[in-house]
């Protein structure tokens, strides 16, 4: 039992991702509409900063210590360059050269809006993990309800989307039985992403 109550709320974690894809439009706050906009900010200009730690590693005492986590030695490092993919996982690629090869390690950076606040660690559409995970039609239906994608198709806690206890039974059902049989692909692909860089295996 309570393995099952924990991957519920795995499940339910995931699914509370996609609450993140609903777009800016469907909010009629201007005051959320404003946050969301220096958060974005924020966040482009927290990526400048990591990215310009990364560039001066040889003197950046924050950059030597996250090297030092990733496992790698300062004495062995030859040099460092940073880039920005677009439409990756990552925010920032940082390639590192060493005296025996180079690899290149995807970093995802999350800005934390307030001391209590989260921020998402995936921001695609629906349709892109409807395709990537192979959903089911009724699964992506329902999610597009949950999300805000389809209007709610009766009165509930919000005018612009439905709740997942609030769908139908057989609706509630199918989401859940989808999370529980993908979980380890949705974990995998939700923490570690599936660009180039994601490891193998």
């Amino acid at each position: 039992m309570y393995r099952k109550l924990v991957f519920y709320a795995l499940a339910v974690s995931c699914l509370l991702l996609f609450q993140a894809a609903v777009p800016f439009a469907q909010q009629t706050s201007s005051t959320k509409v404003e946050l969301g906009s220096q958060t974005a900010k924020n966040g482009f200009k927290n990526e400048d900063d990591i990215k310009a730690k990364f560039i001066n590693w040889r003197s950046d005492p924050d950059a030597q210590s996250w090297l030092g986590l990733m496992g790698y030695k300062l004495s062995a490092i030859d040099s460092i360059s940073v880039t920005r993919p677009h439409g990756e996982k990552a925010d920032i690629e940082v390639t590192i050269k060493t005296k025996s090869n180079s690899k290149t390690e995807g970093i995802s950076i999350k800005l934390v809006s307030s001391q209590n606040g989260f921020n998402q660690i995936d921001k695609r559409w629906l349709s892109h993990y409807a395709a990537m995970w192979k959903m089911p039609a009724d699964v992506e239906n329902a999610l597009k309800l949950f999300v805000g994608e389809t209007p709610p198709v009766k009165h509930g806690r919000s005018p612009g989307r439905m709740f997942l206890n609030e769908l139908d039974t057989e609706a509630q059902k199918a989401v859940v039985k989808f999370f529980e049989t993908n979980k380890a692909e949705i974990v995998s692909d939700l923490f570690q992403g599936d660009g180039p860089t994601r490891p193998a295996g």
